[in-house]
């Protein structure tokens, strides 16, 4: 079984070198950590206070739009093109008939979307990093690193990830159940809208998988009563159920 899932799961990290999938879990950790540093970059006289240090806010900012929005469009795109790779190649058919079980090729698959997620979180944790030593060298009197502040930025950015693997694990189902990306790709839409507006007030919106990341955001600055035990044990929950079910989905399919 740990030999098939090792072939598996070589085979499937091979399949998605050079992939759109590949680039978006490089290009959009840094798209997020650049938007924010530009605008620093431009305007930090006037964002930054003198005798303050701007990187606090800055590092705030970045997280606080990649929560609400870009790490949910991050995860939906992920999901879709991981399977879109075998739909456009029209193999998907092969991966069954490789001499390996069901479920090394299923595990695989997972396991390579938890890889890209983390390889994505490393490099916008980096590139943040990054863009405060550039900062730091125009804006020295304003922005400058502290190790507590970056150290907290990096816990908040596991715990949205952490919250969020719900509504990754849905993503993950829609895009196995169907090839068309539109599917997938609107369910995702309409599920980011709703959680916006549902957080403006609606008393069971911890309950929405795709506002647990900004919940989990908006607890570690105390802004709601949610606790972080909660959102997170409760996207696990979702997570495992998404997987399960997912498994019984793959063990269907037939070489057709």
């Amino acid at each position: 079984m740990i030999n098939q899932l090792y072939r598996s799961l070589r085979a499937e990290m091979l399949k998605y070198k050079g992939t759109y999938a590949m680039a978006l879990a490089v290009f959009a950790p840094l798209f997020i950590a650049l938007m924010m540093a530009v605008i620093y970059f431009i305007k930090a006289e006037d964002l930054v206070k003198p005798g303050v240090n701007g990187f606090a806010d800055m590092l705030d900012g970045s997280l606080n739009a990649a929560s609400t929005m870009l790490f949910t469009f991050y995860l939906i795109l992920l999901t879709i093109l991981i399977h879109q790779v075998e739909y456009r190649a029209h193999s998907l058919k092969d991966m069954f008939s490789y001499p390996v079980s069901y479920f090394s090729t299923y595990v695989s698959k997972w396991i390579v979307s938890f890889l890209l997620i983390g390889l994505s979180l490393f490099l916008y944790i980096l590139f943040s990093l990054i863009a405060e030593w550039i900062l730091h060298i125009k804006y020295p009197t304003l922005i400058w690193y502290d190790g507590g502040v970056f150290l907290h930025f990096i816990k908040q950015v596991v715990l949205v990830m952490l919250a969020s693997l719900m509504l990754m694990g849905i993503q993950f189902l829609i895009a196995l159940r169907w090839s068309n990306a539109i599917v997938a790709f609107s369910t995702g839409v309409v599920g980011f809208i709703s959680a916006i507006i549902l957080i403006q007030g609606w008393k069971y919106v911890h309950f929405h998988p795709f506002a647990l990341g900004t919940l989990s955001y908006m607890r570690t600055l105390g802004r709601v009563n949610f606790t972080l035990t909660h959102l997170i044990t409760y996207s696990a929950i979702g997570l495992v159920c998404t997987f399960i079910c997912g498994y019984f989905m793959w063990c269907k399919r037939r070489i057709v």
